[in-house]
């Protein structure tokens, strides 16, 4: 071996050790702010909150900009959702009856605040999710829970899209 051959490895070598080291695991994004999730509902749909609480978790978890917290006090912030308005309405009618819907439309409203321990609002927004739901035959019921869990879904994804505007 000579010693040109010899420098090139021990070179690589150093590198590689110098370097290398610094690879991370997982998602690259800052997750040094971690958050505390309350969800309200003031909505007329009781059984919606639970959803966009567990969907809001989902999200923020999966895209890793922030952390959760389960304790309030260990939270650098709270991030308070208020799911302010709930509502369904029929799109679409059958030809043969034109009284029973064949498809409807969901919408709900959520205010968002992101605020500090002190209670200072830091960020507020408020959003809207949409969802659609069909019956395929007019003889069952729709299958409401599927289209309240995609409700649920597209909600949180809008108040994900809306806290990316705010950065600590």
């Amino acid at each position: 071996m000579t010693k040109r051959t010899a420098f090139f490895i021990w070179s690589l070598v150093v590198l590689i050790s110098q370097y290398g080291c610094s690879y991370k695991l997982g998602n690259p994004a800052n997750t040094d702010h971690e958050l505390f999730v309350i969800v309200r509902n003031d909505s007329f749909a009781p059984q919606f909150g639970p959803l966009v609480n567990r969907s809001v978790r989902e999200i923020l978890l999966r895209k890793g900009i922030y952390g959760i917290s389960p304790n309030r006090k260990k939270a650098d912030f709270d991030l308070v959702i208020t799911i302010t308005n709930y509502n369904d309405s029929p799109e679409s009618f059958r030809s043969d009856d034109s009284l029973l819907g064949n498809g409807f439309g969901l919408t709900a409203d959520a205010r968002v605040q992101l605020s500090d321990h002190g209670g200072t609002i830091l960020y507020e927004a408020e959003t809207s999710g949409r969802s659609s739901l069909f019956r395929e035959d007019p003889t069952f019921e729709p299958n409401i829970e599927q289209a309240l869990q995609a409700l649920a879904e597209d909600l949180a994804n809008q108040i994900y899209l809306s806290l990316l505007n705010y950065s600590p």
